[in-house]
C-alpha cells in the first residue's frame, strides 16, 4: 500500500517514491504561483526525457509508432522559455495527476537520469530527446515555438467509480495567435501522458471535467 502524505475531504495524496520531489509533490493546483509566472513568456524549445531509450518504444510491449513517441508516451516534458528558465511536467500515477516544477539549467542527461530513472539498482539507459530529433522528434512543436503564453487552465476530473485521487489530469495552455494545446494524463483516447495530440477527450470523462483558471 503506498504511503499516504495527507488526506483532505476523503481525497488522499500518495507519496511517489520513484519521483525526486519527496513529500512535496508539485501538483498543478498547488503550483498556481509558478504557473502564473509563465504568462507572457515564450516557449523556445521542447524536450522529452524517457527512462528507456526511445527506440525501445517501437518494440513489444509498447509498440508505439516512431511518429507518436514524442507526444504520447510517459516521460518528462520540458519547456525552455525565453527567460532562460526550464519548466518540467510529468505524471504522478498514484495521484492520477500532472506535476509541474522549475528545472535547474543546464539540462544534463546524467542529472536527469539520477532523478527520474525508475529503478536506481539496474543499469540505466534512458534518452533526452529534442523536438527536432530526426527520428523521434515532433515537427508540430514548431507551431508553439516563439509564441507567448497567454492563459492556462487546469482540468480536474471526477471520474465515475474512480478512486479518490487528486485527478488533476490536464493543463490547457493558450498561446498568442489563437493557438492552444493540452498536456493530459489519461484524458485522451490511446494516450497515457500526452501533449499536442489531436485525440478527443474520452467520452466517459466529458461531463466529469471542471476547470480551474490560472
Amino acid at each position: 500500500m503506498p504511503r499516504v502524505i495527507n488526506e483532505i475531504d476523503g481525497v488522499r495524496l500518495f507519496a511517489e517514491s520513484r519521483l525526486p520531489f519527496g513529500d512535496d509533490l508539485p501538483l498543478l493546483s498547488d503550483s498556481i504561483d509558478l504557473l502564473k509566472t509563465l504568462k507572457n513568456k515564450k516557449i523556445t524549445d521542447v524536450f522529452r526525457f524517457f527512462d528507456v531509450e526511445a527506440h525501445e518504444y517501437l518494440n513489444y510491449p509498447f509498440e508505439v509508432p516512431a511518429s507518436e513517441i514524442f507526444t504520447s508516451v510517459s516521460g518528462v516534458l520540458f519547456f525552455l522559455l525565453d527567460t532562460k528558465e526550464c519548466i518540467g511536467f510529468c505524471q504522478s500515477t498514484l495521484n492520477l495527476s500532472i506535476l509541474v516544477w522549475q528545472e535547474k539549467l543546464p539540462m544534463e542527461y546524467d542529472a536527469l537520469a539520477g532523478k527520474f530513472r525508475s529503478s536506481p539498482t539496474k543499469e540505466f539507459k534512458g534518452s533526452l530527446i529534442n523536438y527536432k530529433n530526426e527520428k523521434f522528434g515532433e515537427n508540430k512543436c514548431a507551431n508553439i515555438i516563439g509564441k507567448k503564453i497567454e492563459h492556462l487552465t487546469i482540468y480536474k476530473v471526477n471520474e465515475p467509480g474512480g478512486r479518490s485521487a487528486r485527478n488533476e489530469r490536464g493543463l490547457l495552455i493558450a498561446l498568442e495567435g489563437d493557438t492552444e494545446f493540452l498536456i493530459s494524463m489519461r484524458m485522451q483516447e490511446n494516450c497515457s501522458f500526452a501533449f499536442l495530440r489531436e485525440e478527443k477527450i474520452k467520452e466517459s470523462l466529458r461531463d466529469q471535467i471542471y476547470a480551474i483558471e490560472v
